[in-house]
């Protein structure tokens, strides 16, 4: 048992939910995994089956293309230019900023439209 200076509330014993690690926020705790066992295991098979399809689909992907890139040494590049497409795809959010910033550099250089003028 803890010296009455380490007890909550001036050395009374805890209650039964001050001694529940979920209450407490402990880092680990093992009532977390008991209590939401089914909820991890379903999200973990998840994870698994995602990540299973995802190196598979990427693996039939890949080897065809790597023999006809072997095979047919000119379309080498074709077909490294094609997965490095692929696999780097620029997400929507910095395409959004470059185009803001392109089109700021070029309205923000030129002078105001009066009304009713043609640019």
């Amino acid at each position: 048992m803890p010296p009455l200076s380490a007890l909550p509330s001036g050395g009374a014993l805890p209650s039964a939910a001050e001694s529940n690690c979920l209450v407490r926020n402990e880092w680990i705790c093992g009532e977390y995994l008991s209590s939401r066992a089914s909820i991890l295991g379903e999200a973990l098979f998840e994870h698994v089956w995602i990540t299973l399809v995802s190196v598979l689909l990427g693996l039939a992907l890949a080897l065809p293309l790597a023999l006809v890139a072997r095979r047919y040494r000119r379309l080498v590049f074709f077909v490294v230019a094609s997965t490095t497409a692929i696999y780097t795809g620029v997400s929507g959010d910095y395409k959004n900023r470059v185009l803001r910033q392109a089109l700021d550099r070029i309205y923000d250089s030129q002078p105001p439209v009066e009304k009713g003028e043609l640019r």
